[in-house]
């Protein structure tokens, strides 16, 4: 049984853990205003690592675009050309297209970030536009030498091909 000296130390007790457990909860609250202050912060450093991934991509992509108009400019250096060289130059063979495709092709092997050519774009539009499943399955058989038809949208975004006269 509880006696009355019990009793009050009870209430005491109560009393004490009380107060902790008040404590304890507004140390939580405190804590989970921190959790929340940090998460915002988090989020706001994820989001300007994304711009500044976005942005750099964007400069790196400007930079190679203008690589290719800076070789443009450069003035055309133009060297004679002996006899026995031109000779030696018209003794060769023309090279047929289908050469100059398959050389292209095995480069691509080799270096399968290097860009396109313009022999081997025409060559994927004709052959795509000829039969769409003969072209995936050679792009498969090449180990994906060949550009994906993904690519001809890229390459061809810009030609204005709306009905009527310009």
């Amino acid at each position: 049984m509880l006696s009355l000296s019990n009793a009050n130390e009870w209430s005491d007790k109560v009393a004490e853990y009380g107060i902790a457990l008040s404590l304890c909860e507004e140390e939580v609250l405190k804590l989970k205003r921190r959790v929340r202050e940090l998460e915002e912060v988090a989020d706001q450093k994820q989001k300007k690592i994304h711009v500044l991934t976005q942005q750099s991509r964007r400069q790196q992509k400007r930079k190679t675009e203008e690589l290719p108009s800076t070789s443009a400019k450069k003035p055309k250096i133009i060297k004679t050309i002996d006899s026995s060289t031109q000779t030696s130059f018209l003794s060769l063979e023309p090279i047929s297209p289908a050469e100059v495709i398959l050389k292209e092709i095995s480069d691509r092997l080799i270096d399968p970030h290097s860009p396109y050519s313009d022999t081997l774009k025409n060559f994927s539009f004709e052959l795509h536009y000829k039969s769409p499943a003969a072209y995936s399955h050679l792009r498969e058989k090449l180990e994906k030498a060949l550009p994906h038809p993904i690519n001809f949208n890229r390459w061809t975004k810009h030609i204005v091909a709306d009905p009527g006269t310009q």
